[in-house]
């Protein structure tokens, strides 16, 4: 499927309200929904909408959430982009303390914004474990660093994906500051790294015992099998003894008539 546009001005009033109520829509509901709009915009004679529509993408729990941040409380995600550009600017001009206050200011509207995911998840059912809201937070980090399309499908409540980072303070540092910020980077990609080695290694082994579990499985399967056939033979050479012994106390009872 293809990503879906970001508001433009030109977007047709039809696409965009269909749009806007497609990823404003609760995130199991989001397939049922664009069948629905796709039906009303067919029936509408909306061909162009419906293409778009149709072949819009479902968004991770994690950009969804960001969606209707964008949707329910745009000023968080404003002010966070603001103060991004605020503290640029800040460290174009070479003012170190001027750059300390704007970096911190960004880091704060950074963890409103993340609140703000994190309360509309809770309204809706779901939390949020430290992976995802650390994919949250990389993704508004990555979306404030430049005027991009993923910024503006982000403003526009129609992300689709989470967006990575690579330094999530890059150009933001500046003369005092550079030194401790850039080891502050570095410290937060090796945390990652370390984390992501240690989910490879925890699948890596729960695959192993999974594919042990499977022989087990098997295993015990077969031996079930025989045991079941072993325990229908012995039934039968049960039920053929039984059979010979009355056939035997028949024969003795006839011999003692005879006797008599």
């Amino acid at each position: 499927m293809h990503e879906p546009m970001a508001r433009a001005q030109d977007d047709e009033p039809a696409l965009a309200e269909a749009l806007d109520r497609l990823y404003a829509a609760p995130l199991d509901r989001f397939v049922a929904v664009r069948r629905e709009l796709v039906a009303s915009l067919r029936a509408a004679g909306e061909a162009a909408a419906v293409q778009v529509v149709a072949s819009a993408t479902r968004p991770t729990r994690t950009a969804w959430a960001l969606n209707q941040v964008a949707h329910r409380r745009p000023e968080l995600l404003r002010a966070l982009f603001d103060a991004r550009d605020r503290a640029t600017k800040a460290q174009k001009q070479g003012d170190a303390e001027k750059i300390r206050g704007s970096v911190q200011e960004y880091r704060d509207r950074l963890a409103a914004a993340v609140d703000g995911a994190r309360e509309v998840a809770t309204v809706s059912g779901f939390s949020f474990n430290a992976g995802q809201a650390r994919r949250i937070a990389e993704t508004l980090q990555a979306t404030s660093a430049a005027r991009s399309q993923a910024q503006a499908s982000l403003l526009a409540g129609r992300l689709t994906r989470d967006v990575e980072v690579d330094d999530p303070f890059a150009g933001l540092e500046s003369g005092s500051t550079r030194h401790g910020e850039k080891k502050h980077g570095q410290e937060l990609r090796e945390r990652a790294r370390a984390m992501q080695q240690a989910a490879q290694d925890r699948v890596a082994s729960l695959e192993q015992k999974a594919v042990e579990a499977r022989a087990a499985a098997r295993h015990a399967g077969a031996l079930a099998r025989r045991a079941s056939s072993d325990a229908e033979r012995a039934n039968r050479d049960a039920e053929e003894a039984e059979k010979r012994l009355d056939e035997a106390r028949e024969a003795l009872e006839r011999l003692k008539g005879d006797r008599t």
